[in-house]
């Protein structure tokens, strides 16, 4: 459950688990004793949250800054964690984790923003879910400094995610991250971020007078869970190299590429025409990193047109717009309109001009033969 969503049920489901029951539940608020392994046990009589089971709650009172690593181990339930705060009556979603300790052990990393009291749910992620845990609460050892490493298209870098990276605050949750920096002239670059440790993640700013505006991110367009973006850099830049989950931690490495300008065709489709093709990898690239093949049209003002695409290769996609210097400024897409995967759109022509069919593949990096018409409606 996301952190909106948990906003969203604190004045109903979370509200009455946590609020409503609030004299018997406070005396139930256990303490932590930091550093030791809790013992306790879930039963049928402990009350439960949402579609998740039994749960016991500890009081873990932090100042702004503080650093905890936490974990829940069974061998009966499986393992659901999270870190919560109750503000205005509202019980706020902190961090939360399922199976960063492995197996069906929870395990997450928590960093108070301010300073308060905190609570600390051991949980059975299943609904009937009973039996003995043990909850560690340590006090995390000091993030090391951020340190920005330079990157050189062509290079291939070792990383390592530890229990002192530092978190970026931002992420919610809190999430440990590598820092990276590249400054581009121009060039269209590709960043890849893999790992046999955890799920890589990757964040691409541009950095600029007002300080850092987001550029690209991405979790697993580098297959499997490695990550990757591709765009045109022109400035400095700063790369967040990172897990998915707030609780993994490991070796990955990072590789920035220099990419071959692809010089970008655009093909002329007559209205009524039905046009046979293949994408393939020599093609130009999307910045999503989609093979495409680029069309114009010349329509009138207030013409009805309907585009279609259609594949048994892959699953279509259909971009409609205009040029705008030497990008596309579209304002209509499609994936499955067609049915199955393939898509169409219905446009009106707002004026007379000349305008830009994309075409491409859902997925990145994929080809094979596609049909592309445009006819007239009435």
């Amino acid at each position: 459950m996301d952190r909106q969503a948990m906003r969203g049920l604190s004045g109903l489901a979370a509200g009455f688990v946590l609020m409503a029951g609030a004299t018997t539940l406070e005396a139930q608020h256990r303490p932590i004793r930091m550093g030791e392994a809790m013992a306790g046990s879930l039963t049928a009589q402990d009350p439960k949250f949402g579609d998740r089971g039994a749960f016991h709650t500890y009081r873990l009172e932090a100042k702004a800054g503080d650093r905890f690593n936490i974990s829940m181990n069974s061998g009966d339930v499986d393992s659901f964690l999270w870190v919560a705060k109750t503000v205005g009556g509202l019980t706020d979603l902190v961090v939360q984790d399922d199976d960063g300790g492995g197996d069906t052990n929870a395990r997450l990393r928590f960093r108070a923003i301010e300073a308060g009291t905190y609570l600390v749910v051991a949980q059975s992620l299943s609904r009937d879910g009973v039996g003995a845990y043990e909850l560690k609460v340590e006090v995390a050892p000091p993030a090391v400094p951020v340190v920005a490493i330079a990157l050189a298209a062509g290079q291939v870098l070792e990383g390592s995610i530890t229990e002192t990276s530092p978190i970026l605050e931002d992420e919610d949750p809190a999430l440990p991250y590598q820092l990276y920096t590249f400054t581009g002239r121009g060039e269209r670059v590709r960043v890849t971020v893999r790992s046999g440790a955890f799920d890589s993640y990757v964040r691409v700013r541009k950095v600029g007078a007002n300080g850092e505006e987001d550029v690209a991110s991405d979790d697993d367009s580098g297959g499997g869970t490695d990550a990757m973006v591709t765009f045109t850099a022109n400035g400095q830049y700063r790369i967040y190299a990172r897990p998915l989950e707030a609780s993994s931690t490991g070796a990955f490495t990072i590789a920035l590429n220099a990419l071959p300008v692809v010089k970008i065709t655009s093909r002329p489709i007559a209205i009524g025409a039905t046009i046979t093709a293949t994408i393939e990898a020599t093609d130009p690239e999307t910045d999503g990193s989609q093979y495409f093949h680029q069309y114009t049209v010349t329509a009138q003002p207030g013409e009805r047109l309907r585009i279609t695409l259609r594949s048994s290769r892959f699953d279509a996609y259909l971009t409609w717009g205009r040029l705008v210097g030497t990008g596309l400024e579209n304002t209509a897409v499609d994936d499955d309109s067609a049915g199955d995967t393939d898509s169409q759109l219905d446009v009106i022509v707002p004026r007379e001009g000349t305008y830009v069919i994309r075409v491409h593949a859902l997925g990145t990096r994929e080809t094979g033969e596609y049909s592309l018409s445009v006819a007239r409606q009435q």
